[in-house]
């Protein structure tokens, strides 16, 4: 798993470079080729930006701890 911190201002060139300028709203976890089916698409990236979506798939994937 590799993390990059993205700061706040915008336009948000490395997110915008990865899933387009119309997906660059954070959290954003990008997945490879093994993403689930409910992942959008930009080009070749998959991705997911929901914050309960993506806490569960760090759960299921990675051993992080569920939300109550």
């Amino acid at each position: 798993m590799d993390i990059h911190r993205v700061g706040f201002a915008r336009p948000r060139e490395a997110v915008i470079a990865t899933v387009g300028e119309e997906n660059q709203g954070l959290p954003l976890l990008v997945l490879s080729s093994d993403a689930p089916q409910d992942a959008a698409t930009h080009g070749k990236a998959r991705f997911v930006q929901d914050t309960k979506r993506i806490l569960e798939l760090l759960a299921e994937r990675h051993g992080f701890p569920r939300l109550h």
